[in-house]
């Protein structure tokens, strides 16, 4: 067949240059077949005759009507067309091209100037420091300057004569903000001139701050919400990821200026108490009003605000977003019981649940946190313990399985709890106090841990530890009960040989204390460390924190209040409680979530308002000014991270005295699904019982299963059936501690000091002082002017509202002078410094101790004490706990032996434990060598001297006070048992002077041997078997029989009803009445000479009469017998002489009143420089209790003719006018 004819395309490549357009006119003669490159086009014509038929046909393999289209004019026509489009085509490319070149050189000159333009703004930012060039650049941008005008505004900028005024951002504003809150309105002003900031004026007319509404009285549901909707709102804190998580309620209080302030938004006086400020008009609209605040002010019907106490709300746990933010804000003074409290705190929930911005977008409430103040405690006891978590929601089919943890909740399931950081700041007041702690039969003072802390530091750094004037200082109790776990042994491995070892030998009375402190520390560690130890994941805090509750509840059931104050057992347990609530409502909600505790974030908000300035305090005003400043400063920082520094150390492993810790420090695993929490609750059961039985054997274990089980109301908050640290009516029980016990249980020191925090100091500043504060209400509100309604009209003038309230309401009227540690700052003297932590502040001085000669008398000496045991007298081996003198009541770890037996002032008081001793012979001593006689040893015991109630152990039952003419020091030597542990050991025949010498010093044959023997401390529990120590033969020793005794001790009183004769005249007569009768003659219960007999008066109980007549009635009606009567007209009653000096025991000596004369003349006469004898001057006292009326001396028939004859013969007034 025909391939068609090549044809070369003269005009060029047959793809660009062909006329393919063409073939539309049906008169070309061809059409293209193929090709051959770029240039070769093959045609096939079309007449072609598809076939080659002659050779010359198929030589050329076209055919000839296709070879003839090789000379076609037509073909070539075409051809020459197209050469001449393409030269037109070249030309009209040249020039595009020529134009193209034109606007691209155009192009490069305007980009090369662009480039210089750039080129020189960036010289001019690089070599010049431009104050607010973000500003310059962002008001050019928006008003679409170029970047020579930039450069132009760059060059005003730089010599000063340019600056913006708009384009701040909202962070550039917060950052604003944070300059000026944090460091000053003059830093602002001076970064604004150096770094073109925003000034004062347009950041106060730019951020409007949400302010917190303070309470004119009990806080309203106006006021609450009015605080919600500005501070939680749209403009407020942003809320939590997740608001099902909850949030948190904490109440605090904190220590404000005494003043009254003026409240211009509601025309009112602001500062008066909320308890009382109901009774007083507080609007202010004439200056009537204003005397009549005065007037009650003065007459006490109100009072000015002492305390502000804060009401501020957080989200449970929360990384970022985890400040507190203040919705109630109120002055108080302190009288506010817990059920007022309640009502008020009841309403703010109501009103957060109802308001849009509350509950709605942040969450319920489902935790209340307060401190330990008896108010917050009632308040806690009052909302959050109202009903019975319902068995079968989720929450509490998981609860219940939790055998122990108290299910009470409040409405909503409210639950209580208390800061973690006032436990620990009080387990350290324990710590140091001069209380001690009841552990098992052994009583622990703070000398004791003063000496835990010594083997394993410096004295002056423990003595600084144990220092009880920085009570409020968090780190240094953290540290406290660090360091006395981490405290090296106790005691040596080996016996001492040199004088240097036995120098550091800890002697047998400290041993056994020493290694109790240890283990009391141990037990609030198992609290401490899930609070401040951050690689602790949170299945490890639940499983200590569940320890801790156990052994606690293990220790209360054992000592009562003896181990933990009732307040401290209360709260710790609270605390315990509600993490283990959040935690299983967590897991329920969300089980990625974190849990962290113990943040204390009130207490950061208000270190803000602290350090916001330098004035020494602020008024209730101020205080809601600085708040609400403060809230906004953590707002900035929540909406800027990066801004915020954070905590300087945020690598806490293994940090000692941890306080603040941040959320992002914590690198242990928190997550709330990752803890089987009912496993951990159990393991922390099982590590409680184990210790027990590791302290004090197997027997030690409690079954708490079968304890909790034993009734509906047993649990930890209720280990006996009742809320411990509440009575019956729901009021906060008095510890045991702060209760006065008698001196023969034992009661070493009077009551431990209310916990008060350091920003509670009372103080009042002049109100000329306030006028350097930087907080002002422009700061909060800048369109807030002085308005018409801020002046008054008095007696024509016009006086400013403030001004008035400064002049008769102000800081003038009533100056108090603060306190304060910032002055000490200032002078550059440190808090430490400022402490004083010498001996002087300790109430068990360790440096006493170490300082002590050998005439000094130390905690741990051990002395012969005379104790009462079955109705006779006996010896005990006593070990000095610590010593009083006169009326002081700090603990002293040492006295000079001569003070034992002082009078007075100085005289003393031991507070001792006997010890057990057993004898022992040199057949059965452990060490080697040593002499034939017998000797006692210790035990390692102590011997209970009372009988248990309800089981429990507590102070009195081990411990004694006793004068310190009772205390008869020993010698003893150390010996050590098998365990390598240092125990007492005493010659016998040292013990039988001891026993001598006491039973010597009570002068029995004295007239107040009776009232010395009923002092000794009396032996009514186990030490009845224990005590008189046994021989090996199992005879008693050191004791005084029945035969030994006077007989004054030993005679037996008679009933009062039983019919006697008397022993003067032989009339019968009742023993109750034989005083009526014998008075009529002589004195006394007999009448016969040589019965004895003292009066013992008490403040908390009537008087007390002991004698050693048989006629004594014991049940005589004191007071009732100084008055005659009809029936018994004889006054005759004992009274003690306030003018003669009192015993060892601080006991005055009793005289009868009918022998007034006798005592006088035989102890009282004086000489006159006359020679003369006569009495002195008498005390109104004595003049009063030793009258006689005319009633009386005619009942006992006394003629009134010898009474006024006797009165003018001795000028003796009348007394008749006495009254």
């Amino acid at each position: 067949p025909c391939k068609g004819q090549p044809v070369v395309w003269v005009p060029g490549s047959v793809w660009e240059m062909y006329v393919y357009q063409q073939h539309d006119d049906p008169f070309i003669g061809w059409t293209p077949c193929g090709y051959r490159g770029s240039r070769v086009i093959i045609l096939r014509s079309k007449s072609c005759l598809k076939t080659l038929d002659t050779p010359l046909e198929k030589k050329q393999r076209t055919c000839d009507k296709c070879d003839s289209l090789r000379n076609s004019q037509e073909l070539k026509k075409v051809m020459t067309q197209a050469s001449q489009d393409l030269a037109l085509k070249a030309r009209k490319r040249a020039h595009a091209l020529e134009l193209q070149n034109f606007n691209l050189r155009r192009k490069a000159d305007r980009l090369k100037k662009k480039v210089t333009d750039y080129q020189r703004m960036v010289m001019l930012l690089s070599q010049n420091k431009i104050a607010g060039v973000s500003q310059i650049l962002a008001v050019a941008v928006r008003n679409g300057a170029s970047p020579e005008a930039i450069c132009t505004r760059l060059d005003w900028a730089i010599s000063r004569t340019y600056a913006p005024h708009s384009g701040w951002s909202d962070r550039e504003l917060d950052v604003a903000f944070l300059v000026k809150a944090i460091g000053g309105p003059r830093l602002l002003y001076a970064l604004q001139k150096a770094e073109a900031y925003p000034s004062l004026t347009t950041l106060r007319r730019r951020k409007v701050i949400p302010e917190v509404t303070p309470s004119l009285e009990i806080p309203s549901d106006e006021e609450i919400n009015s605080n919600i909707s500005a501070l939680l709102g749209e403009k407020g804190r942003k809320p939590p990821k997740n608001p099902k998580c909850g949030q948190v309620v904490m109440i605090d209080g904190v220590a404000i200026e005494q003043g009254i302030r003026f409240d211009s938004s509601r025309i009112s006086a602001l500062g008066l108490c909320r308890e009382h400020s109901a009774a007083v008009k507080v609007t202010v609209h004439e200056v009537g009003d204003l005397h009549n605040i005065a007037k009650a002010l003065d007459e006490k019907v109100c009072h000015y605000g002492k305390d502000g106490t804060v009401l501020g709300i957080a989200p449970i746990t929360d990384k970022e977003n985890y400040h507190v933010v203040p919705l109630v804000v109120s002055p108080l003074c302190k009288t506010e019981k817990g059920d007022k409290l309640m009502k008020w705190v009841k309403e703010f929930l109501k009103n957060w649940h109802s308001n849009p911005s509350g509950a709605a977008i942040h969450g319920e409430v489902n935790v209340l946190a307060t401190d330990g103040e008896s108010s917050f405690q009632k308040l806690r006891f009052l909302l959050c313990l109202t009903k019975d978590l319902d068995r079968n929601s989720e929450l509490g089919k998981i609860l219940y399985q939790l055998s122990g943890l108290n299910r009470r909740t409040g409405d909503n399931g409210l639950i209580g709890t208390c800061d973690p950081k006032h436990i620990i700041k009080r387990f350290a007041t324990m710590l140091r106090s001069p209380t001690g702690i009841q552990l098992g039969d052994t009583h622990i003072t703070s000398h004791n841990t003063l000496r835990k802390l010594e083997l394993g530091m410096p004295p002056s750094e423990a003595a600084l530890l144990l220092n009880p004037a920085d009570k409020q200082n968090v780190p240094k109790a953290v540290n406290l009960i660090q360091s006395l776990q981490s405290s090296t042994p106790s005691q040596p491995a080996i016996s001492p040989s040199s004088k240097e070892e036995m120098e550091n030998v800890v002697l047998p009375s400290h041993d056994g204390r020493v290694d109790g402190v240890e283990f009391v520390a141990r037990i609030l560690s198992y609290f401490l460390l899930p609070f401040i130890d951050v690689q602790m994941s949170l299945s490890e805090q639940i499983r200590k924190l569940s320890t801790f509750s156990h052994l606690i509840t293990a220790l209360y059931l054992k000592h009562r209040l003896s181990f933990l104050t009732s307040a401290l057992y209360a709260d710790s347990q609270a605390i315990v409680k509600s993490i283990l609530f959040s935690l299983a409502r967590l897991q329920l909600i969300d089980p990625s979530m974190d849990l962290f505790e113990g943040t204390d974030r009130l207490e950061n908000l208000f270190s803000h308002a602290r350090t916001q300035d330098h004035a020494r305090n602020f008024d209730i005003l101020q205080l809601c000014h600085k708040l609400s400043i403060g809230s906004e400063i953590d707002a900035v920082f929540q909406r800027h991270p990066d801004l915020n520094q954070g905590h300087l150390c945020r690598n806490l492993v293994n940090a000692r005295g941890v306080d603040h810790i941040n959320p992002k420090s914590w690198v242990g695993n928190v997550r709330v699904g990752d803890v089987d929490l009912l496993a951990e609750y159990a393991a922390g059961r099982n590590e409680a019982n184990h210790i027990l039985a590791e302290r004090w054997g197997e027997e030690a274990r409690v079954d708490f299963e079968a304890l909790f089980n034993s009734h509906p109301n047993m649990d930890h908050l209720q280990p006996t059936g009742s809320y411990v640290g509440f009575t019956a009516t729901g009021e906060p029980e008095i510890d045991a501690q702060d209760l006065d016990n008698e001196p023969v249980a034992g009661s070493l020191i009077p009551s431990q000091e209310e916990d008060n925090d350091l920003e509670d100091t009372r103080n009042k500043i002049h109100h000329k002082e306030h006028l350097g504060l930087n907080v002002e209400s422009q700061d909060l509100n800048p369109t807030a002017k002085k308005s018409d309604s801020s002046y008054l009209n008095v007696n024509g003038t016009r006086h400013y509202i403030p001004t008035l309230m400064n002049t008769l309401l102000g800081a003038d009227k009533e100056r108090r002078k603060l306190v304060t540690t910032r002055p000490l700052r200032a002078q550059g003297v440190s808090i430490l410094k400022a402490l004083k932590p010498d001996s002087s502040l300790l109430n068990s001085s360790g440096n006493e101790m170490d300082n002590a000669s050998a005439s000094h008398v130390k905690a741990g000496d051990l002395g012969g004490v005379l104790l009462q045991v079955n109705g006779t007298i006996c010896l005990g081996i006593g070990e000095a706990l610590n010593f009083c003198q006169g009326a002081s009541k700090t603990n002293l770890a040492s006295i000079d032996a001569e003070d034992l037996d002082a009078e007075g002032p100085k005289s003393a008081t031991v507070a001792v434990q006997i010890l057990d001793l057993i004898q022992h012979g040199r057949d059965n001593l452990d060490s080697e060598g040593g002499d034939s006689e017998l000797k006692w040893r210790s035990a390692q015991k102590y011997i209970q001297i009372q009988a248990l109630k309800d089981g429990t152990i507590q102070q009195g039952h081990f411990v004694a006070r006793i004068p310190g003419t009772h205390f008869h020091l020993a010698a003893p030597d150390i010996e050590y048992n098998g365990k390598r542990k240092p125990i007492w050991s005493l010659k016998d025949s040292d013990l039988k002077p001891i026993f001598e010498n006491a039973w010597s010093d009570l002068s029995p044959d004295s007239p107040d041997i009776v009232e010395k023997v009923k002092r000794l401390p009396k032996s009514t529990g186990p030490g009845l078997t224990q005590l008189p120590y046994l021989l090996r033969n199992g005879k008693p020793s050191y004791l005084l029989t029945k035969e030994d005794l006077p007989e004054q001790l030993t005679i037996v009183k008679l009933n009062a009803k039983k019919q006697v004769a008397c022993c003067l005249c032989g009339k019968i007569f009742l023993v109750k009445d034989m005083r009526n009768h014998v008075g009529l003659n002589l004195c006394r219960w007999c009448g016969r000479e040589g019965c004895l007999m003292q009066l013992v008066r008490s403040t908390l109980k009537p008087p007390t009469i002991t004698s050693n007549c048989p006629y004594h009635y014991k049940k005589m009606g004191y007071t009732r017998a100084s008055f005659p009567t009809e029936q018994t007209p004889c006054t005759n009653i004992p009274l003690n002489c306030p003018i003669c000096p009192s015993d060892a025991y601080g006991k005055q000596p009793t005289f009868w009143k009918y022998n007034f004369i006798s005592h006088m003349t035989d102890n009282h006469l004086i000489r006159t420089d006359n020679g003369k004898e006569v009495f002195p001057p008498l005390v109104p006292e004595l003049v009063v209790t030793t009258r006689i009326s005319r009633l009386e001396e005619e009942k006992l028939e006394v003629p009134q003719e010898i009474t006024k004859a006797y009165r003018a013969r001795y000028l003796v007034e009348d007394s008749d006018p006495v009254e």
